[in-house]
């Protein structure tokens, strides 16, 4: 169930708010007149990511009407009468279905493509870091403090994390898992991997890695002016390029690299995807790179006169400037002939 969580919450980008769920003895013991009662690892789980649950009631369909239209759906349209050869085949149609089908044909009643309206929703995604380690359970884990000296204890040893670890203003703790003779130090909401040691069997040693004590500012510096010259709009980058440190300060490093790789894919859609992005507060690599993509895949050679004239468009736009939410919107069918 975490697993599939964590794929989830990895595919789309980010995490709800709230997430609803059907009655299923896998995350829930019992719901005891609206007080939950959750299994002990899935309410490690959610208590650590910090998403609400919104538990259906069993055979209620009222309750979960929406669920159960999507599956069935999903079920006359692509599952039924179809041939498929293992898990890995399944999941290869599916995603083919999706992309023809399932997320690009307009919806019947709301006269959008789920495609294009999920691109205006994802900014609305907590982001979020799947946990790397999905053999680690959070019952088999033990909380611990970072000292002011970037350290943690562990059976009378001191191991090592990353210089910066420690923060004057907030939680300061972490998961400690062993497995056999490795110590995992573990962030406490992401699960992300912080520092690994070999345990000692002696006692009173200090155990460090040397890369902890190496001040990497300097050298993310110079990878955010690299990216910097990336981009046309030096301003606009600057922007982009701070929030995106301001929001992932661990992981600046990673989503550079991902921006990095996106723009060179995507040279054609780069500057577009950044006015997107600044445009609608997606302050993301990850959003970069999808919404790269999903210019390259849905290119507008031009816009029909009538409705390049339609009221809903701003005059005086010339059509090669025009914003990328125009062509969502008429994309999406928001736009009355």
């Amino acid at each position: 169930m975490i697993c599939s969580h964590e794929n989830a919450f990895r595919h789309f980008g980010g995490m709800p708010k709230e997430m609803v769920y059907d009655q299923d003895n896998i995350l829930a013991v019992s719901e005891n007149a609206g007080d939950l009662l959750l299994t002990h690892d899935f309410d490690a789980y959610h208590q650590a990511l910090g998403f609400s649950i919104y538990l259906c009631r069993g055979e209620d369909p009222e309750s979960k009407g929406k669920i159960e239209r999507v599956v069935g759906y999903v079920k006359s349209n692509f599952a039924k009468n179809r041939v498929y050869d293992g898990l890995d085949d399944w999941n290869e149609k599916s995603r083919s279905w999706l992309e023809r089908t399932g997320n690009h044909k307009v919806h019947g009643t709301t006269k959008k493509r789920p495609d294009s309206v999920f691109l205006l929703e994802k900014a609305h995604l907590k982001p979020v870091s799947s946990i790397k380690q999905k053999d680690i359970s959070f019952r088999n884990s033990i909380t611990a403090t970072v000292n002011k000296d970037n350290t943690i204890r562990f059976k009378g040893n001191r191991y090592s994390v990353p210089l910066g670890t420690y923060k004057t203003v907030g939680s300061n703790q972490v998961y400690l898992y062993q497995k056999e003779q490795e110590l995992i130090v573990l962030h406490k909401l992401t699960g992300d991997d912080i520092a690994r040691h070999r345990v000692s069997l002696e006692k009173g040693k200090l155990i460090k890695n040397r890369n902890h004590g190496r001040d990497r500012e300097k050298t993310l510096q110079k990878y955010r002016t690299a990216m910097i010259d990336l981009f046309e709009e030096e301003p606009r980058a600057i922007l982009f390029i701070d929030k995106i440190v301001e929001k992932y300060k661990r992981y600046a490093r990673d989503q550079f690299m991902v921006l990095e790789k996106s723009i060179k894919r995507y040279p054609t859609e780069r500057d577009a995807a950044l006015n997107y992005c600044i445009d609608n507060d997606l302050w993301s690599a990850n959003d970069f790179r999808d919404i790269a993509i999903y210019l390259s895949q849905h290119k507008v050679e031009a816009i029909p006169e009538e409705i390049k004239n339609n009221s809903s468009v701003p005059s005086g736009i010339e059509v090669s400037t025009r914003p990328l939410s125009d062509y969502v919107k008429i994309m999406g069918g928001e736009v009355n002939e």
